[in-house]
């Protein structure tokens, strides 16, 4: 699979990146959202990535690209995209909300070492029926499963460092 390479964070392919980069352009459109430049540059720095970034590890990306960027301008567009339904936003551990451009139903594993977030593909689990008790709590619009651990790397590190030291 052909990849965007970039400043330290997984990326998405090329062809996927155009994809949301249209979907984000029709929804401006729609939504009457003017696309600046700087727009633009935070919602690419975004769809390209697969790592789920927080606002502070997004403006390192976008900073590359726009130096004189604030924060607060990459924090109001992030909402702007959620408040658009372009980005997805998940809270998944230290209070720090981290956000995503991905269209398709999925899941989340989180790593509870390292707050590693990746996207998980399960279509059983997409259709799990909705306990009949929500009906009295509201109308339930999505649904995400996320599940928690350790991820592979952490795993291995953990396992290195209970390993006895050989003689």
């Amino acid at each position: 699979m052909e990849t965007v390479k970039g400043a330290g964070m997984r990326r998405v392919s090329a062809i996927e990146l155009s994809n949301r980069l249209e979907l984000f352009e029709e929804a401006c459109i729609r939504r009457g959202v003017r696309l600046t430049a700087q727009r633009l540059t935070v919602f690419t720095c975004l769809a390209r990535s697969q790592a789920h970034p927080d606002a502070e590890m997004l403006h390192r990306d976008v900073v590359r690209l726009v130096p004189r960027i604030s924060l607060d301008t990459v924090y109001r567009n992030l909402w702007l995209f959620v408040e658009m339904g372009v980005a997805g936003v998940l809270n998944p551990s230290h209070g720090r909300h981290r956000f995503e451009v991905r269209f398709e139903q999925h899941h989340h594993f989180v790593c509870r070492n390292c707050g590693t977030v990746t996207d998980v593909s399960a279509p059983a689990l997409d259709r799990l029926p909705r306990p009949e008790t929500l009906a009295a709590l509201g109308e339930v619009e999505s649904a995400t499963v996320e599940f928690r651990g350790l991820c592979r790397a952490c795993l291995a590190s953990s396992r290195s460092k209970r390993a006895p030291a050989k003689s």
